[in-house]
């Protein structure tokens, strides 16, 4: 690779301006992605001083350094774990993780890539990257646990209460005391324990 045509890439990306669709800072639907101007009037298709510039031949790139990354390496782009085997030359390619995959495609890959000892461009430091990921994942999970246990804690809640309920309106029904009704809800509750056990044992047979 030639260090002049690299000197010049890099020269040529650090005056580049932002291209931005004319009249996205305007309205919040339009897209700030680049697309050419057909208006009529418009002052940036007239190139007017003062205004956004127009995407143009000569802001590229020399052909000989096109794909090549600020580092020195080539980018190779990938979208799965079987992209990898794109990556030659690990010296001088280096992976790009499409935007399009998802986290934990991402996570498989960077894993993969770091096995095989290749660098992944758009990942500084993998290592870190990891790190946070697993960590995210973690407290993910651990909320979702606690939300789970919340939640059954206050179904049990309800369940009592409404038993409790259902006690009251038994008793005041019958005109029983306390005791009484505790002792008849207790051998109501084991009339229902021995027929489940009835019925599971025949199911068994």
């Amino acid at each position: 690779m030639d260090k002049k045509l690299f000197d010049l890439k890099n020269k040529i990306k650090s005056k580049m301006p932002k291209f931005i669709r004319s009249g996205a800072y305007k309205k919040k639907k339009l897209d700030i992605k680049w697309r050419k101007p057909k208006g009529g009037g418009s002052k940036v298709r007239f190139k007017f001083r003062g205004h956004r510039s127009m995407l143009k031949i000569g802001y590229g790139s020399p052909t000989e350094v096109k794909h090549f990354l600020r580092s020195g390496f080539r980018s190779v782009l990938v979208s799965c774990i079987k992209d990898l085997d794109k990556v030659v030359d690990k010296k001088h390619e280096s992976a790009i993780i499409s935007s399009t995959v998802g986290l934990k495609k991402k996570i498989d890959i960077v894993r993969k890539a770091k096995e095989l000892g290749i660098v992944v461009g758009n990942i500084k430091n993998v290592d870190l990257f990891l790190k946070e990921v697993d960590e995210k994942i973690k407290a993910k999970k651990d909320s979702k646990a606690q939300a789970l246990k919340t939640k059954e804690s206050k179904k049990k809640e309800r369940e009592e209460k409404a038993k409790e309920k259902e006690v009251k309106e038994k008793g005041e029904k019958e005109n029983l005391s306390d005791d009484e009704l505790a002792k008849k809800v207790e051998i109501e509750e084991k009339k229902k324990k021995e027929d489940k056990d009835k019925i599971l044992i025949s199911k068994s047979e």
